[in-house]
């Protein structure tokens, strides 16, 4: 289980394959941290358990839903921007926004995202969220 912030930055970088995306997503321990695989149009595919005690929800509520009916309103074009880069681009993308939480308030965080194409050339976006201190 990985619960140190900094480690799960590392193996972010690191993650080339769909079933290395699933073993990470499994093996996300930190609770000011989540883990999330989406299709190239957002929607999450998979999502950490730690999703429930960074932002509230299960990953059952966020799985086969588009992430952008949790942003901000004010936040909305800065993640279509960071979105329409890592769809494009092999880079890594880092933004800053603000999340809803089931409550209605919303929770400061930082994701960096990438795509990752692995061997069968499957292509999806992998995310890792965490809470801005």
């Amino acid at each position: 289980m990985i619960t140190d912030l900094k480690k799960l930055e590392e193996r972010f970088f690191q993650i080339k394959s769909r079933a290395e995306a699933d073993e990470f997503i499994a093996s996300c321990g930190a609770e000011n941290a989540m883990v999330s695989t989406h299709d190239p149009n957002g929607i999450y595919n998979a999502v950490s358990k730690t999703c429930e005690t960074l932002i509230g929800y299960k990953p059952k509520d966020l799985i086969g839903n588009s992430p952008y009916d949790y942003f901000h309103p004010d936040d909305f074009q800065t993640i279509l921007k960071s979105h329409a880069k890592v769809t494009v681009r092999p880079d890594i993308d880092m933004v800053d926004y603000r999340l809803k939480m089931p409550n209605g308030k919303f929770k400061e965080v930082t994701s960096f995202s990438r795509q990752v194409k692995d061997p069968s050339g499957l292509e999806f976006i992998l995310v890792l969220t965490f809470e801005r201190s």
